[in-house]
């Protein structure tokens, strides 16, 4: 059996190709990146009053369900495109703002062990 040699992905034909763009389910990455900050954003204002009752306790665990979501397509959407043109700039581009945003967004929402142990006491009676 021969093995089939690209140069490039452009070069493969369709039928071996996988659909890179099918991870974002139609949307496109910018808006799946604007979803994340939006989210993210969601959980840092709800932070410290999500502890006041249990019902905004549960929404705030499904925020974060929906940005664990999110956060994972454009991880692997990123990725899967990195690994299939490492000189891609676009996805560089995409790669480094993604990454830069996320590390601003996790030091303003800061330690969630914290105000876990903070609120443990309540915690349990729930």
């Amino acid at each position: 059996m021969k093995t089939k040699r690209f140069e490039n992905r452009s070069s493969i034909p369709k039928k071996y190709k996988w659909d890179l763009d099918s991870i974002l389910d139609g949307k496109s990455l910018r808006k799946h990146i604007d979803d994340y900050q939006k989210l993210f954003s969601r959980r840092i204002k709800a932070k410290d009053l999500k502890f006041e009752n249990l019902e905004a306790f549960i929404e705030d665990l499904k925020t974060l369900e929906k940005l664990l979501i999110v956060t994972n397509k454009i991880s692997n959407y990123i990725s899967n495109n990195l690994n299939a043109n490492l000189v891609s700039e676009e996805i560089k581009k995409a790669a480094n703002e993604f990454d830069f945003l996320s590390k601003k967004l996790e030091s303003e929402f800061g330690s969630e062990y914290n105000r876990l142990y903070k609120h443990k006491a309540k915690l349990k009676k729930w």
